[in-house]
């Protein structure tokens, strides 16, 4: 049966087992194959830096009506700037700082642009300075250091973001961005968060949570007790305080915003404050922060819920759901694992 003759909720199931990443790339076989496939394929976006400066304005009201998951993967922006440099001709080579103030106006857009996305779920961004294998000792291109992801952070309120994900990594970027992400966290279902600048202010949030017919909120000043509280639905939240990467050279951590810790010392603080925020929501069901030894450079991960701590695989990555096994170097272990994964990051 050709593929014109299924019905076309059949079709869409297709599209959908297929994958948009994969129908981006057939999308023009034919007008028909496009009309049906084109808002399957806006659902998922995830934009490379060099695919973001190209992405055209046209495109925006397209993306407001279908996009579901938008994700801002600008790993790789370094390497991107020297192909794009290759392709242009002598007389068209545009400098680094060009490029970087492209990227920045695009940013820009973005943000106005995601209150429009009216179906929008899932949003990730994801930022890396960048590192030279043949010159390890170099100072690292911080390509974004023009930009502020203030803004950025201040819109999530005004959408319907169901999970959230920020990995900046190493990348240096202007502006305390904690207390602006605190004020988005009840109302999302997971967060997960890594930043190399980051702090207690970011758990600092309020929301009502209905228990037994009980409303429970945090202090707040005379001024907050003003304003409407949001009821929570925050279910998880994951905090990696390493910046671990694939390089030798930059096994660091993450450090305070407004002060001089780092490493264990920050670790310790944000361990605090979550433990704190999970007996105050009991939506919460994972709360945990993450750090890596030195020198040995095992990852640990400490659920704040059950106040267990736990060694976690080396690969785990950005998946950060593995139950992990127990730290031999800690007394106060649980001999259990984990009862949550990160599952509910996958619904809706």
């Amino acid at each position: 049966m050709p593929l014109q003759a299924l019905p076309t909720e059949v079709v869409c199931m297709i599209f959908r087992f297929v994958g948009a990443q994969q129908l981006l790339k057939n999308i023009l076989v034919c007008k028909w194959w496009y009309n049906i496939a084109e808002p399957i394929a806006l659902e998922d976006i995830v934009l490379s830096a060099d695919a973001l400066i190209k992405l055209p304005k046209e495109a925006h009201d397209r993306l407001t009506s279908y996009v579901q998951s938008f994700t801002l993967d600008l790993y790789a922006a370094r390497d991107e700037f020297a192909k794009q440099s290759n392709k242009n001709s002598p007389g068209q080579t545009i400098t680094s700082i060009e490029w970087s103030e492209a990227l920045v106006d695009q940013l820009e857009n973005v943000t106005e642009l995601l209150p429009r996305c009216n179906r929008l779920k899932s949003f990730s961004l994801r930022l890396k300075t960048q590192f030279d294998p043949s010159n390890p000792l170099i100072p690292r291109d911080d390509y974004l250091s023009l930009w502020s992801p203030t803004k950025l952070v201040d819109v999530f309120q005004a959408t319907n973001l169901l999970h959230l994900v920020i990995d900046t990594c190493g990348s240096e970027i202007k502006g305390h961005i904690c207390p602006g992400i605190a004020l988005s966290i009840p109302s999302l279902r997971s967060v997960r968060l890594r930043m190399q600048r980051i702090c207690p202010r970011i758990l600092t949030f309020r929301a009502a949570v209905t228990q037994d017919g009980h409303s429970n909120t945090l202090p707040l000043s005379k001024a907050e007790q003003q304003d409407p509280i949001p009821l929570a639905k925050i279910e998880s939240i994951i905090i990696n305080t390493s910046l671990k990467e694939s390089d030798q050279f930059s096994w660091g951590y993450s450090q305070h915003c407004t002060e001089s810790k780092r490493g264990w010392d920050l670790f310790d603080d944000m361990v605090t404050a979550a433990t704190e925020i999970a007996k105050q929501f009991p939506t919460l069901k994972v709360m945990r922060i993450l750090c890596h030894k030195h020198p040995w450079l095992e990852m640990i991960t400490y659920d704040c819920i059950s106040g267990s701590k736990m060694l976690i695989s080396e690969d785990v990555g950005w998946d950060w759901g593995d139950d992990g096994c127990a730290d031999p170097d800690d007394e106060e272990i649980s001999n259990q694992g984990f009862s949550s994964t990160d599952s509910e990051s996958s619904e809706d």
